[in-house]
């Protein structure tokens, strides 16, 4: 028989290959909110140049990756997180050449060419300003839209989904108002319920084709979490194969080897708003509205150049009240007399339960047969309040049912 202590190092052994296993299989699959950079390393007569060394750094956590070029001196890195990166390529017998400020975006595939002189390999050759890169690798349709933009364009209910707009052939439409879920566009003219969300690489959609949680994403990142997203309207890659209209392609900011982070707080309230005309003919208060939308977000190092941390939270809340108009019964109703009840709309009959019988006279209850905790209740109707009900207040028959008090509705 097992001992205890082998059985339960076995099971911590197995919990860790798993979660090893999972790691490996994230890195190898999730690459649909990453970038990467291709490229040729070549002599100055155009030859390519066999066994060079490119070595890959990323700015901001400076973290490197090595590559050796292949026979035709091609070389590839793949899964970069969305940055500023600086290449460097090297080979026995010419000058190191490095290729700084280069910006990698989601699903971007830049392509970084080297020519190499020949002289001595402890030369480095640095190309500090470079003009932007020209996509040449990727055949789809779309943009990118930044942190600054992110973060410097106003956001009704700071929803970065509404920044799609931006973009060719995206539009919203404003005629229908059956559902006003937000992050809802149409991608040159397919559905509104047709593009696909995905939010680091994992598909981000709520399935739902009536939208009542509100939102076509699972998860809404606030816009300061995020580091940028790609909004890609046609010719898109095949793995994204589940949408016939725009992919939104958002990627959650990463830590670095500077700590880093915000605090927000947004409000909205009715301190500075004016009543509305009805309410004031009708000496109804102002509705209440306050809503407010704070978090923060943090970021930074772990181990320098090696593991990084980011973390944010976003708290949304809102009280409204509005005014609408509500029927409600009048004075007389309240204390028993129903005379003002239509004769052919409402037929009152005596109870005809042993014992409670004679309590209604005509339209008119006696009082001694009203219970005193529904006399309380009754009470908390407030009376109607608008004129032309008022004025019919005491005629027999005269009750319609229509609205004749506004009230505040909370939400």
């Amino acid at each position: 028989m097992m001992p205890r202590f082998f059985r339960v190092h076995t099971r911590i052994v197995q919990f860790f290959l798993l979660t090893f296993a999972l790691l490996i299989s994230t890195v190898l699959f999730a690459q649909i909110d990453t970038g990467s950079i291709v490229g040729i390393v070549t002599d100055s007569s155009g030859a390519a140049i066999k066994g060079a060394t490119v070595t890959l750094t990323n700015t901001g956590t400076g973290v490197t990756r090595v590559a050796t070029t292949n026979d035709d001196g091609g070389y590839q890195f793949a899964a970069l997180i969305p940055g500023i990166y600086s290449v460097k390529a090297s080979a026995a017998g010419f000058d190191a050449t490095v290729r700084t400020n280069i910006e990698i975006d989601v699903q971007s595939r830049p392509a970084i060419d080297f020519s190499l002189k020949v002289g001595q390999s402890k030369e480095v050759v640095e190309v500090t300003s470079v003009t932007p890169v020209l996509q040449t690798e990727s055949a789809d349709v779309g943009g990118v839209v930044q942190k600054e933009q992110i973060n410097d364009l106003p956001l009704n209910g700071r929803r970065y989904s509404d920044l799609a707009l931006l973009e060719a052939g995206i539009q919203r439409n404003q005629v229908n108002q059956n559902n006003t879920a937000p992050d809802r566009f149409s991608s040159n003219g397919n559905l509104e319920t047709q593009n696909y969300f995905s939010l680091d690489g994992i598909d981000n959609n709520s399935g739902s084709t009536n939208l009542q949680e509100s939102s076509v994403q699972v998860i809404q990142p606030p816009p300061d979490a995020l580091q940028e997203f790609r909004i890609q309207t046609r010719t898109y890659s095949s793995e994204f194969g589940t949408s016939a209209g725009a992919i939104v392609n958002a990627s959650i900011k990463s830590g670095s080897n500077q700590f880093h982070g915000d605090l927000w707080e947004y409000l909205r309230n009715a301190a500075f708003d004016a009543n509305t005309y009805f309410n004031v003919q009708n000496g109804t208060p102002r509705g209440q509205f306050t809503q407010n939308q704070y978090g923060a977000t943090i970021g930074g190092p772990i181990f320098k150049n090696k593991t990084f941390f980011f973390a944010d939270f976003q708290i949304f809340t809102k009280r409204k009240a509005t005014s609408v108009q509500s029927t409600v019964p009048t004075p007389l109703m309240k204390a028993g007399n129903f005379t003002e009840l239509n004769d052919q709309k409402v037929t009152l009959n005596d109870s005809p339960v042993a014992g409670q019988g004679g309590c209604l006279t005509g339209k008119v209850l006696d009082p001694t047969c009203i219970d005193p905790t529904s006399a309380q209740l009754i009470a908390l109707f407030p009376d109607p309040n608008i004129p032309s009900e008022v004025a019919n207040e005491g005629v027999a028959g005269s009750f319609t049912g229509a609205p004749n008090v506004p009230v505040l509705n909370p939400k």
